[in-house]
């Protein structure tokens, strides 16, 4: 038997109430409560700071599974669910208390599609908060880009538009779009009326936008470098030298050494693409150093060497 909403409504809130008292790991947002945009942006600091800390612990787990200590990886497993109902926790504490806050409501769908991998509610919470924030372009973009992944090709287009719209110098909408572009050329091209020469010109224009705007961000950057090399797919020739200048760029910012490896590897690679051994021999060399036992960058390294002595 289904309760009536305005039941369900008071359940809800006995359930996860405003005045529940949060875990000590949360008592700081308790302090914030009366103050609704303080709250919720001491809540998306947490959250964006557990999102960190959950891409480390899942490094931990996937190396003593490795080492085969998997006691270690149950336990590092078992942080790792805390740290998740935490971010929970924190979200329904403060839509709860602000149930009309978009933002709180945008943040929160996030999360519900990321960490718990509900689309329906993670959705509507998008929706509503478009609703009371029509510019908003968080949340249109979060749903340009669900709609694209979900066949509603039309509708994301609209939404990812919107959102550039509004904030057309974010880095983050515009390596977004640039992905749709290369990923969903066929059903854009007959939306937009666009060839695919010009669908990926346009991609490339917006990839280079995001990286010059967000010069320190490795994944834009490896983005716009790796975009490159899906010229031929759409029947270009690639400029291999800015590509080689590209993963050079990316090279300072790469967050592992096996990243670091790869834009050695990849400049070296384009630049023998683009005929000049002679500037391929460094970054190959640097690469060797890194993976003495590459077979494939000793290739490389014997063919930039070749006339070039």
């Amino acid at each position: 038997m289904n309760l009536p909403a305005a039941v369900s409504l008071i359940l809800l809130v006995l359930s996860f109430g405003v005045s529940a008292q949060l875990p000590d790991e949360l008592a700081h947002l308790e302090a914030l409560a009366s103050e609704q945009d303080e709250l919720v942006s001491a809540t998306r600091r947490f959250d964006l700071q557990q999102q960190g800390l959950l891409e480390w612990d899942l490094a931990l787990v996937d190396e003593f599974m490795l080492q085969g200590k998997s006691d270690l990886a149950a336990t590092q497993q078992s942080g790792i669910h805390k740290r998740v109902d935490l971010m929970r926790t924190a979200w329904v504490y403060v839509t709860d208390r602000y149930p009309n806050n978009a933002r709180a409501l945008n943040y929160y769908g996030e999360f519900l599609y990321d960490y718990d991998k509900d689309q329906a509610k993670a959705v509507q919470n998008w929706r509503v908060a478009i609703k009371l924030d029509d510019k908003l372009a968080a949340a249109h973009n979060n749903l340009g880009i669900h709609h694209f992944h979900t066949g509603d090709h039309r509708n994301g287009l609209n939404h990812l538009q919107r959102a550039l719209e509004l904030e057309k110098d974010n880095p983050d909408f515009l390596f977004n779009m640039s992905q749709i572009y290369m990923i969903f050329f066929p059903q854009l091209g007959r939306m937009l009326d666009l060839s695919k020469e010009k669908i990926y010109k346009e991609a490339m224009r917006m990839s280079k936008k995001a990286a010059e705007l967000a010069p320190d961000d490795y994944d834009v950057l490896l983005d716009y470098a790796t975009n490159f090399y899906a010229a031929e797919n759409f029947g270009i020739k690639s400029d291999w030298e800015e590509a080689a200048l590209a993963w050079r760029r990316a090279r300072p910012h790469a967050p592992t050494e096996t990243q670091t490896f790869y834009t050695f590897l990849n400049e070296g690679r384009t630049w023998l693409r683009s005929n000049k051994k002679g500037n391929a021999v460094k970054p190959l060399e640097e690469a060797a150093a890194l993976r003495p036992e590459s077979r494939v960058v000793e290739q490389l390294l014997k063919k930039a060497r070749q006339g070039t002595g």
